[in-house]
């Protein structure tokens, strides 16, 4: 930890700062953490769309398209 504080104080009044905003920054994200709820979970999966073979035809469609076309020499 010492070692932390020779280099903070290394720092330039403006770098400090900027650690410590980083520092409070890392602090807020952390408080923001919801605990793992597997029901939540199960919710958020259940409610992703599934695709059709008729869905993804098109996009496939449109690939070939993409793979056929040539590039023009310089």
């Amino acid at each position: 930890m010492s070692e932390l504080i020779a280099k903070f104080q290394a720092l330039d009044e403006q770098a400090q700062q900027e650690v410590v905003d980083f520092v409070d920054f890392l602090l807020e994200k952390k408080g923001r953490r919801k605990p793992y709820d597997p029901e939540e979970y199960k919710r958020k999966l259940q409610s992703i769309s599934v695709w059709s073979d008729q869905d993804i035809k098109p996009i496939e469609e449109a690939q070939q398209h993409f793979n056929n076309w040539k590039a023009l020499e310089w």
